[in-house]
């Protein structure tokens, strides 16, 4: 009997199988995720700030700072930028970007111009949500210290895999701050400053 060929999942079928796994609920924020976007805000003086995870369709957001979302498109999220990145993204003006330049957030309310988003990785490397900053004001990259946004980014993660293991576990604001203050020194990978990025 011939054997039976079976296609093999697609990347984007992998990272969504990923995320699955996790079993989030989009229902509400959690107050882990919250404490997270509220740190990253103080940090950077930003205004608002983000942890989402991305499905094929949304970018559900489970932790806020400065915006009261729940969801939205992600043809419409800056974010959607960091699934085929293999580090962090920065943007220094929005609307010199042809990446995000028309993008709701940008030109109209709140009126975003400037980004800088780190991926959430599954443990087995996809990625599947994000940390992010955003102001309405445009920042040099250059200067933007980037190392804090992927420590963010992978304490996410790390809840993650603790609630995974069964542990439901807290995340408290002091935790957050002493495992920040291990890595300050300033870095830039991946910005944009202007409509040259591709």
């Amino acid at each position: 009997m011939a054997s039976r060929w079976t296609r093999p999942p697609s990347p984007e079928q992998q990272r969504l199988h990923a995320l699955q796994r996790y079993q989030l609920s989009y229902a509400a924020r959690e107050r882990a995720f919250d404490v997270l976007a509220s740190g990253l805000a103080r940090l950077y003086r930003a205004p608002f700030a983000l942890v989402g995870f991305m499905d094929a369709q949304q970018q559900h957001v489970k932790g806020a700072s400065g915006l009261d979302l729940r969801s939205l498109p992600l043809r419409s999220s800056f974010c959607q930028h960091l699934l085929t990145s293999d580090d962090a993204l920065i943007l220094g003006d929005t609307t010199q970007d042809q990446r995000v330049m028309n993008q709701p957030f940008v030109t109209g309310s709140p009126h975003i111009r400037f980004y800088a988003g780190a991926p959430v990785r599954s443990a087995d490397g996809f990625p599947i949500g994000s940390v992010c900053v955003l102001d309405t004001v445009s920042r040099e990259p250059q200067s933007f210290d980037v190392r804090p946004l992927r420590h963010v980014a992978h304490l996410a993660e790390a809840l993650l895999e603790h609630r995974q293991r069964g542990n439901p576990g807290t995340l408290t604001f002091q935790t957050y701050t002493d495992r920040l203050t291990q890595d300050a020194a300033p870095t830039v990978d991946n910005v944009s400053g202007d409509s040259s990025a591709s």
